[in-house]
C-alpha cells in the first residue's frame, strides 16, 4: 500500500498467505500487527501500550492490472511531550484503503501506468486532552469522532 494510507512508525509482523487461483493470478491476504510505543514496567503517567492492527489483501495481481485493499486500526495513539509522564493517550484511528494500478504496454512511447487509490480515516477519541486538544486536534470539552477522506 502506498505512503498515503500507511504512515507509522511501528516494530511489528506480518502473516500472509498467498493461494494458487488460477482465475486470481497474484491473490494474498496479510494479517499485521506491530507495536508503536511499549509502556513497560517503569512510571509512564499511565500511558498505555499503543498498537496496530491491520489486513492486506490483494484479490488480483499480474503484470498489467494490482488491486489492493487495507484496513488498519491504530489504538492509544498517544501526543508526545518532553517528559514521557506528560504523554497522554488520545484514542484510536480506523484507516481504510483501496488502490487499482493498470498497465497499458506499448502506448506510444512507452509503457503508460494509471492508477487511482481512495483512502478513509476515522478517528474515535476518548476524554484525554493534551494542551487543550484531543485527537486530530478536537478544541473544547466536546469529543467526536472524524471522518477524513482521500481520493488520489
Amino acid at each position: 500500500m502506498p505512503g498515503y494510507i500507511v504512515d507509522w512508525a511501528f516494530d511489528g509482523a506480518t502473516v500472509g498467505y498467498m493461494p494458487e487461483i488460477d482465475l486470481l493470478p497474484g491473490a494474498q491476504a496479510k494479517i499485521c500487527y506491530g507495536k508503536g510505543f511499549d509502556s513497560g514496567f517503569q512510571a509512564n503517567g499511565g500511558l498505555k501500550d499503543t498498537n496496530l492492527l491491520g489486513l492486506h489483501a490483494v484479490p488480483y495481481d499480474n503484470d498489467n492490472l494490482r488491486f489492493d485493499m487495507l484496513w488498519l486500526r491504530a489504538f492509544n495513539i498517544f501526543a508526545r511531550a518532553e517528559t514521557i509522564s506528560s504523554n497522554t493517550n488520545l484514542g484510536d484511528v480506523d484507516q481504510f484503503g483501496i488502490l487499482v494500478m493498470k498497465k497499458f504496454e506499448d502506448s506510444g512511447n512507452g509503457d503508460l501506468h494509471l492508477f487511482a487509490g481512495t483512502a478513509l480515516s476515522l478517528t474515535h477519541p476518548n476524554e484525554n486532552t493534551y494542551n487543550g486538544y484531543g485527537l486530530l486536534w478536537d478544541s473544547g470539552t466536546e469529543r467526536k469522532n472524524r471522518t477524513g477522506a482521500l481520493l488520489y
